[in-house]
């Protein structure tokens, strides 16, 4: 995964994150003025185990380290839609419904 500024064609490869049992995951990207830093937040799903449900899943990555940093799981499953950025907080539509992960998800080969 990489980021690319096309004002300044800079191109910023990302490290590895962890590993996503679904076809798509929600990403988002903004800036923290707290930190002064700019981060790549992401959510995805992975098998719980032993219960074998598929569970959302947070992680967080700060522009200029090389770790990933996983976060309190949400307590709604994230959609996939793109997520809006709005004065250094990062939003997704959520599925405050049933929790059906199916609707949400799909499980890879």
């Amino acid at each position: 995964m990489m980021i690319c500024n096309p004002s300044t064609r800079e191109i910023v490869s990302l490290p590895e994150e962890s590993h996503s049992l679904c076809g798509g995951m929600g990403l988002g990207f903004g800036f923290d003025p707290h930190s002064n830093k700019y981060k790549v937040a992401r959510a995805f799903y992975q098998r719980d185990y032993p219960t074998t449900r598929q569970v959302c899943k947070f992680e967080v990555l700060t522009l200029g380290t090389d770790a990933w940093r996983q976060t309190e799981d949400p307590p709604y499953p994230i959609d996939r839609l793109t997520p809006v950025h709005v004065k250094g907080a990062i939003y997704w539509k959520l599925d405050t419904g049933t929790g059906d992960l199916d609707l949400q998800c799909w499980a890879k080969p």
